[in-house]
């Protein structure tokens, strides 16, 4: 549950040009965001305990070039009662010429590139442009 809206705040936040947005982390936003910094899409982000709250927030700072962020466009394929999949034999079908989809895996959340060479399938998450 808490995956989608960390999805909506940061398709919020990409479509407003906001430098930076604030969510609940859990261990699969967690590695998100890792994938997401690795991959460029943002600037960072950092683990921080909120005062009021006394709960940890994940502060994510948003990657922008010209006053524009660096995602263009952003499409997820799960909801909350559909998960779409994706088999090892399908992985190689997918073209990378543009964008990246994020997969989630038993290792782990991963990009198609890094799928591939791990050889494994899993569902797919959503595609950022």
């Amino acid at each position: 549950m808490l995956f989608f809206i960390f999805f909506s705040v940061f398709k919020q936040a990409i479509n407003k040009n906001l430098k930076f947005i604030y969510v609940k982390p859990t261990k699969t936003i967690i590695h998100v965001v890792y994938l997401l910094y690795k991959l460029g899409y943002i600037s960072g982000f950092s683990l921080l305990k909120h005062i009021k709250l006394e709960n940890l927030v994940l502060k994510i700072y948003l990657k922008t070039t010209k006053n524009k962020n660096t995602v263009h466009k952003i499409c997820s394929f799960t909801s909350l009662n559909k998960r779409c999949t994706i088999s090892l034999k399908d992985l190689w079908f997918v073209s990378m010429n543009a964008g990246v989809f994020l997969i989630n895996t038993t290792m782990g959340v991963l990009s198609i590139q890094e799928a591939k060479k791990f050889n494994i399938g899993g569902f797919l998450m959503f595609y950022i442009l």
